[in-house]
């Protein structure tokens, strides 16, 4: 599942650059084909796939993008945001199988869905202050604590910005990886399962970190389905350390 993130993430980074250059319909076609295959393919293979607009569009587009009905709406230079001018709208059908392809890609002005906006961010703000994280205020180590602290099993997480998981807080995260303190488990809002099992401190410093090389937080739908490959993440750390 991981390499196939990768390749979809590598793909709408293509999509992204090259919407920058030209908007022609032949080229977006040629991207919508190649999303639809490699979705066709994963479901083909069993591999996990969300099974509802808000998961497909956090996978291919980002947890910057919103979504109204079967429309999603997502920035077309990602990496260093987007002007009014710079948005995509993504028209998606559902299947008989219960997942959804992508039938049609068009350039749109921010102004076009700025009431779904509006709405998307009061409620994201929403729940980050009914949970009691201020993301604005707060990073990954409160995040912990506040886990640590938690009365409940799990903890239902909104899409946190880009960016939010920075690399000055990795050497304390990386401190943490062998801690098993026990602390609630992080659910993606846009997650339709509830995991009750209790997680760890060190897997938790882990599905950060996560969210680090993925750029969004949280990375996946649930931290502990399955639990954090710890020893995958020091590996991947030494090597970027070069050591």
């Amino acid at each position: 599942m991981k390499s196939f993130l990768v390749v979809l993430c590598a793909i709408y980074t293509a999509l992204a650059a090259s919407a920058g250059v030209s908007s022609s319909g032949e080229q977006f076609a040629e991207h919508i084909e190649i999303l639809n295959r490699r979705i066709e393919s994963a479901i083909a293979e069993g591999r996990e796939w969300p099974k509802f607009p808000g998961g497909l569009a956090n996978i291919l587009f980002g947890h910057n993008s919103y979504v109204g009905h079967s429309r999603i709406f997502f920035p077309a230079e990602s990496e260093n945001g987007a002007s009014d001018n710079q948005w995509r709208e993504a028209l998606i059908s559902k299947h008989s199988d219960g997942s959804w392809r992508v039938i049609h890609i068009r350039p749109c002005e921010k102004s076009e869905f700025s009431e779904l906006v509006d709405r998307c961010e009061f409620l994201r703000q929403s729940s980050i202050t009914r949970m009691g994280l201020d993301y604005t205020k707060q990073g990954p180590l409160e995040l912990l604590e506040l886990l640590k602290r938690s009365d409940r099993n799990y903890w239902v997480s909104p899409l946190l910005p880009f960016g939010w998981v920075k690399e000055t807080h990795l050497p304390a995260l990386i401190a943490l990886l062998d801690s098993r303190e026990s602390c609630a488990n992080v659910q993606n809002m846009l997650s339709s399962y509830i995991d009750t099992t209790r997680s760890t401190v060190g897997n938790e410093a882990a599905y950060l970190i996560e969210g680090f090389i993925k750029d969004r937080y949280p990375p996946r739908l649930n931290s502990t389905r399955p639990f954090c490959d710890i020893e995958e993440i020091k590996k991947w750390w030494e090597e970027r350390q070069g050591t």
